[in-house]
């Protein structure tokens, strides 16, 4: 939930800095980066309401992920 309310809160100095202007090198670091976590946080959402899913596969998911969350309270 912090990540969403991150990306809200800043979007507007967002769009001012970086894609309001030329592209360079770390404006595209900076893109990718911060685009990368928020899909690979709502991936990491949308498969765990997944039914189906083993406990095995769950625990691989949140152990690879830098979501943070503790392994030994998934069902």
């Amino acid at each position: 939930m912090l990540l969403i309310y991150e990306h809200v809160i800043t979007f507007g100095p967002e769009v001012q800095y970086v894609w309001a202007r030329k592209k360079t090198g770390a404006s595209l670091l900076f893109i990718s980066i911060r685009y990368t976590a928020f899909l690979s946080l709502a991936l990491l959402e949308a498969l765990s309401y997944l039914p189906d899913m083993p406990k095995e596969v769950r625990i691989a998911l949140c152990n690879s992920s830098f979501y943070a969350s503790d392994v030994r309270s998934v069902p």
